[in-house]
C-alpha cells in the first residue's frame, strides 16, 4: 500500500509527514506575498540585478518586474513560444522553442533589438561569460560565437543547462536513466557524463555541488562537480521541476503537487514546503526573495527566502 503525505494545521503552523515517514517538516502556512498576474503560462525566470524577467510561453511576450516596488513593466513581444531566459550582464536573451528564434532584449531599454534564427527549437539558455549556449530538446546543445553554430553532441536529449563558472553542464533524458554530462568551454568537448535519476529537468549550482531534479523518479541527486560523482540522492514528493539556489537552501517547484520545498544543501534533507499557484514551474532568487512563476494561473509570486525555515 502506497503511503500518503499528512497534514496537520494548528493556527499559521503546518506540519507535513512525507510519504517516506523519515521527517516531518514545518511550515508557516502565511500565502506567499505579492501575488502578481503577467502574461500567458510563464514559464522561466531571469534576474538582471533591477528586474525578474518572465517569459511568457503562450502570450509570446517577456515581462519585467522591479523587484523593489513590483512595477511590472510594458510587456515586450518577442517571437513563438519563450521557453528560456539567459542574462549576460548587459543584455536578455530569450530562447524561442517554437519559432527556432534567440531573441536579444536591452533590460534598460526595455526593448527587443535582435533576432536571430537557429535552426534548431531551443529550449534552455545559459551564458558561460563570453557565449550564449542552447540546448535543443531531443537533441544536443549549441555554442553561438559571432553567429556561427557550434554543435556538441551528448548522449540522449537535453533539457536543461548550467554553467558553474568553470565548465557547461547539462541534463539530458532518452535512457532508461538520465545523465548530466560536463563539457569544456573552449573546445567544445565532451569531458564526463555521469548518471541520475530518470528525466532529469533542471540544474543548480551551490558553489561546491551541481544539483539534479529527477522528474520521473521523483528525486534530487547531488553530484561533487569535482569528481562527476553523484554523493547523494533525495527522495522528494511529486515530481520535482525546476530548482534554485538562494545561498542557504536549494528550492525545488513541485509543479503536479502545486508547492515548492525547499532542501538543506548540509544535511540533503527537507527543511520545508510551501503551497504556491497552481502549476508552478521556474523559480528565480533575487538575493532577497525567491521569485516562483505559476504556469497555470499566469502570475509569479514573491515569497521573502526566509519563508518557512
Amino acid at each position: 500500500m502506497e503511503l500518503k503525505e499528512i497534514v496537520w494545521k494548528r493556527g499559521d503552523l503546518q506540519l507535513v509527514l512525507g510519504p517516506d515517514r523519515k521527517a516531518i517538516a514545518p511550515v508557516f502556512c502565511q500565502p506567499p506575498l505579492n501575488r502578481i498576474p503577467v502574461g500567458k503560462s510563464p514559464s522561466a525566470l531571469a534576474f538582471d540585478g533591477t528586474n525578474i524577467w518572465v517569459a511568457n510561453r503562450y502570450s509570446n511576450t517577456v515581462t519585467g518586474i522591479n523587484v523593489s516596488s513590483n512595477q511590472v513593466l510594458n510587456p515586450i513581444k518577442v517571437r513563438d513560444e519563450p521557453l528560456a531566459l539567459a542574462f549576460d550582464g548587459t543584455y536578455l536573451w530569450v530562447a524561442c522553442y517554437g519559432s527556432q528564434h534567440v531573441c536579444k532584449i536591452d533590460v534598460k531599454l526595455n526593448k527587443l533589438i535582435d533576432t536571430m534564427y537557429v535552426q534548431y527549437s531551443p529550449y534552455s539558455l545559459a551564458f558561460d561569460g563570453n557565449y550564449l549556449w542552447y540546448g535543443i530538446y531531443g537533441y544536443g546543445m549549441v555554442k553561438i560565437v559571432k553567429n556561427t553554430l557550434y554543435i556538441i553532441n551528448i548522449p540522449a536529449h537535453s533539457s536543461s543547462l548550467l554553467f558553474d563558472g568553470v565548465h557547461m553542464w547539462v541534463a539530458s533524458f532518452g535512457t532508461e536513466n538520465g545523465n548530466v554530462s560536463k563539457v569544456d568551454i573552449t573546445t567544445q568537448t565532451l569531458i564526463s557524463t555521469t548518471e541520475v535519476g530518470i528525466y532529469p529537468t533542471a540544474l543548480a549550482f551551490d558553489g561546491t555541488y551541481l544539483w539534479v531534479s529527477n522528474y520521473g523518479s521523483k528525486s534530487i541527486s547531488k553530484i561533487d562537480v569535482s569528481t562527476n560523482k553523484v554523493v547523494a540522492t533525495i527522495a522528494v514528493s511529486g515530481n520535482p521541476f525546476k530548482l534554485a539556489f538562494d545561498g542557504a537552501y536549494l528550492w525545488v517547484v513541485n509543479y503536479p503537487n502545486h508547492n515548492v520545498v525547499k532542501i538543506d544543501p548540509g544535511t540533503n534533507t527537507l527543511a520545508g514546503s510551501m503551497h504556491t499557484g497552481k502549476t508552478p514551474y521556474a523559480l528565480a532568487f533575487d538575493g532577497t526573495h525567491m521569485w516562483v512563476a505559476n504556469y497555470g494561473n499566469d502570475s509569479v509570486y514573491k515569497i521573502p527566502a526566509y519563508s518557512f525555515k
